[in-house]
């Protein structure tokens, strides 16, 4: 959380009082990361099954 904390340039406290849990964090930035690489892949275009 140091690190991240100084990252985000906020104080740890900050950023605990935005994120009560580690896994809280995690989970968002997993969420995120996902959500952005479905993304890329559909503005690519899916693959055809079959063709």
């Amino acid at each position: 959380m140091d690190d991240i904390a100084r990252g985000m340039k906020v104080s740890k406290r900050t950023l605990y009082r935005l994120f009560s849990r580690k896994a809280a964090l995690i989970r968002l930035c997993l969420s995120d990361i996902a959500s952005e690489a479905r993304d890329a892949f559909y503005r690519k275009g899916a693959p055809q099954c079959g063709g």
